[in-house]
């Protein structure tokens, strides 16, 4: 199956500098504000894709658009998938990885084709996960994946002798946020250090240096300074 954007679409997802795809944009530096969101993503977001310093690609469903977190632009054109894309990883050389369903497609997205479709559990992953409902990278090759109340560590391979390693799986009621612990709709590391989930239409921040979480916040508000919340904070491990 395969995604098949116009140039301007392609060019909006990967900031291509190309004058065909010029939109005046005004991007700036990502925030935990997320406010000037459109319908129907004003709602709530089920995937998200960080695709360099300032801009991220927002999916709700099937439906997908470029966007600057601090609320200053958001991409005049919307791509539409052949798929509801319940979470998505960055995974480099313009490649994303879309998780549907039971499967992981790595997509290329400067063609719009599927390189490779595989099974959750070929990949590994628990036999009793029906799908991942948010996924976000931590640090090169570790990426965390949560599906219901659960989640993992995906230790993907960095070198060419390396091998996947699967961690155990554990609990969001163990990590000490301060609610939504029963499960949420998408992730994002935006900045290296800060864990953004999303739920509906609000957010949380989470430190991965210091495990502190802040209070959920509706679109548009800017998250509190982050308290620690737990002493032996799971993620940040």
């Amino acid at each position: 199956m395969k995604i098949r954007p116009s140039l301007r679409q392609l060019c909006a997802l990967m900031s291509l500098p190309l004058l065909a795809c010029s939109s005046g944009a005004d991007e700036r530096a990502p925030s935990a504000d997320w406010s000037g969101l459109p319908a129907p993503y004003d709602s709530g977001v089920t995937a998200t894709v960080p695709l360099d310093d300032n801009v991220v690609m927002v999916i709700r469903g099937d439906r997908a658009r470029r966007y600057a977190p601090d609320g200053g632009f958001f991409s005049d054109d919307e791509i539409s998938l052949p798929y509801h894309v319940n979470a998505a990883l960055p995974v480099g050389d313009n490649q994303v990885i879309f998780f549907v369903d039971e499967a992981a497609q790595l997509v290329d997205l400067s063609t719009g084709d599927a390189i490779q479709t595989l099974a959750l559990i070929e990949g590994g992953l628990p036999r009793d996960w029906y799908g991942v409902d948010a996924a976000a990278v931590i640090e090169a090759g570790r990426w965390l994946l949560i599906s219901g109340d659960e989640y993992v560590y995906y230790m993907s391979p960095v070198e060419p002798d390396d091998q996947v390693v699967v961690s155990e799986v554990m609990s969001l009621s163990d990590v000490g946020w301060p609610t939504w612990t029963d499960g949420v709709d998408a992730a994002a590391n935006i900045d290296g250090s800060s864990l953004v989930l999303f739920r509906g239409d609000m957010t949380m921040t989470v430190d991965l240096n210091d495990g502190s979480a802040g209070q959920p916040k509706p679109f548009g508000v800017r998250a509190p300074e982050l308290k620690p919340s737990h002493p032996q904070y799971p993620i940040s491990n």
